[in-house]
């Protein structure tokens, strides 16, 4: 470089070399939910009830396409 007198120069890259950068995600939520509710009269006292239960899932997949 001295002998040709540059003092610098500029090096870059667009990455061409890496491919395809985009990764691959898949995200799959399995849910279920029940619920009830009811009234009754006991020894002449009104009661009322509610309940519920539920169930997730939640599968992720990652891939990289390289």
């Amino acid at each position: 470089m001295t002998a040709d007198n540059i003092s610098a120069f500029t090096l870059g890259s667009f990455n061409g070399d890496m491919g395809y950068l985009q990764g691959i995600n898949q995200r799959d939520m399995k849910r279920v939910v029940v619920g009830a509710e009811g009234k009754f009269n006991l020894i002449s006292t009104d009661w009322k009830w509610e309940t519920f239960a539920g169930w997730d899932e939640m599968d992720i997949t990652v891939q990289d396409p390289r």
